[in-house]
């Protein structure tokens, strides 16, 4: 089934799924996923061998220097920043390397509407005090 499949690494996935909530099932149905809950940016020959083979890197907050992303192997084409920013990623490198880049940045968008309505809410009802 997955022969001409993408192929797919999360390798911090543990960050993503901090509460055991988030199902992978819809991008294991386009592409064959491998998740690894914790990699260690110390440890980048563990990195290399984990993204061996994958078209696309998932990654989320984890740094992802030059010297790491210079030794990725050719069949990366895509580094995915599960989240909003691109800071713990070089890419300048991964430009250089024909990596594409790309972030979610809608993934908290309803967490931070919550969040906005919770503030209005406590400070209308006096849940925290107010200054006078």
């Amino acid at each position: 089934f997955f022969s001409n499949a993408m192929k797919a690494v999360a390798l911090n996935a543990a960050r993503l799924n901090f509460d055991g909530r988030v199902s992978f099932d819809r991008l294991r149905d386009i592409a064959a996923l491998s998740c690894h809950d914790v990699s260690d940016p110390a440890r980048p020959e563990e990195i290399l061998k984990r993204v061996a083979g994958h078209d696309v890197v998932i990654n989320k907050e984890m740094p992802l220097d030059g010297a790491l992303i210079a030794r990725f192997p050719p069949c990366v084409r895509l580094i995915c920043e599960a989240g909003t920013g691109f800071n713990n990623i070089d890419c300048e490198a991964a430009r250089a390397k024909g990596i594409a880049v790309c972030n979610i940045p809608t993934y908290s968008t309803e967490a931070m509407a919550h969040m906005a309505i919770t503030f209005v809410m406590a400070q209308s009802c006096s849940l925290v005090p107010q200054a006078p």
